[in-house]
C-alpha cells in the first residue's frame, strides 16, 4: 500500500465566500496609496482570476474605487467608520493659497472634494474668514457647481456616470447628462478650470474652480465667486495659480 503524505500550503483554503472578500480586503488595511491586482494577490493568497472577481464586485458596489494606478478603499468602505477621510493634509497644503486668494481677490473661495457620490465643501474663505470648521462640511450635487465639474473633468467618463448615479441627490435625465459630459469636455480644454455663470447659489458674478493634484492625480479643486460683478478671464489666472500652488506644496508634504 503506496503512503500518501500530507501536503501543506503557505495558505489556508478559504471556507466560504466571505473568507475570501475578507481576504481581499486585507489587502488595504493600513496601507496608503492605491493597490494593484498583483499586490493584492500576493496578499490575499488566491488565484489571480478570483481576487480580479471579487474586486470587480467590490468595486461595482462601492467598496472599492478602481483607477489606472490601481485599487483603493472606496465611499461605503469609509463610510462605515465615519463619513470623511481624513483631509487634514490636503486642507494644510491648500490654507496659504486659499488665504492669499481671498486676500488678492476679496472673493469667496471654497475648497471641495468629491466623495461617495457627494461634492463636500471643506474650507471656505469669505467676509467672515473660516467657516465650516464647527458645523462640519456642506455637501452639495457635484454637477452644480464648478468645484464639482472641475473634478469630475478629471475622470474618465466611466467614472463620473457611477458618480452621479451614486448620488443621493436630484437624478439628471439623459439630454441633462449628455449636457454634463459636454461641459466636462470643454472643462478638460482648460486643463480642469471650470466657469459656471451667475447662479443663485453664486450669488455674485459667477464662480471659476480650479483642480488641486496630489501624488495619485487630483483630489480636491479650489474654486472663486466675486461677491459682485467682476473679469472672470482676469480671474482665472489667479485661481488656476491658487490651485497649482496647492498642488506643489500638497505633493511637498506628502512625499
Amino acid at each position: 500500500m503506496t503512503e500518501v503524505s500530507a501536503v501543506t500550503t503557505t495558505f489556508r483554503r478559504p471556507s466560504s465566500a466571505i473568507d475570501r472578500v475578507t481576504r481581499v480586503l486585507d489587502a488595504f488595511t493600513g496601507i496608503e496609496g492605491r493597490q494593484s491586482l498583483g499586490e493584492v494577490t500576493a496578499v490575499a493568497g488566491l488565484p489571480r482570476s478570483t481576487v480580479f472577481r471579487i474586486l470587480t464586485q467590490l468595486v461595482e458596489l462601492n467598496w472599492l474605487d478602481h483607477a489606472a494606478r490601481g485599487y483603493e478603499l472606496g465611499p461605503r468602505a469609509h463610510g462605515l467608520g465615519s463619513r470623511a477621510r481624513d483631509y487634514r493634509l490636503l486642507r494644510a497644503a491648500t490654507a496659504r493659497p486659499v488665504r492669499a486668494l481671498h486676500a488678492r481677490t476679496s472673493a469667496l473661495i471654497q475648497l471641495g472634494v468629491i466623495e461617495g457620490g457627494w461634492l463636500y465643501l471643506l474650507d471656505e474663505v469669505g467676509p467672515t474668514g473660516y467657516a465650516f470648521d464647527d458645523r462640519g462640511p456642506e455637501r452639495l450635487h457635484p454637477a452644480h457647481h464648478a468645484l464639482g465639474l472641475s473634478l469630475l473633468a478629471s475622470m474618465p467618463a466611466e467614472r463620473v456616470d457611477k458618480i452621479l448615479r451614486n448620488s443621493k441627490g436630484p437624478q439628471l435625465g439623459a439630454g441633462d447628462s449628455w449636457g454634463l459630459h459636454q461641459q466636462l469636455v470643454a472643462v478638460r480644454r482648460r486643463h480642469g478650470v471650470a466657469v459656471l455663470p451667475d447662479t443663485a447659489m453664486t450669488q455674485g458674478a459667477g464662480t471659476i474652480a480650479a483642480p488641486v493634484a496630489g501624488p495619485e492625480g487630483v483630489v480636491a479643486a479650489i474654486s472663486l465667486s466675486p461677491d459682485r460683478a467682476a473679469s472672470m478671464a482676469e480671474l482665472v489666472p489667479k485661481v488656476a495659480s491658487a490651485a497649482r500652488e496647492a498642488s506643489r506644496e500638497l505633493l511637498r508634504i506628502t512625499r
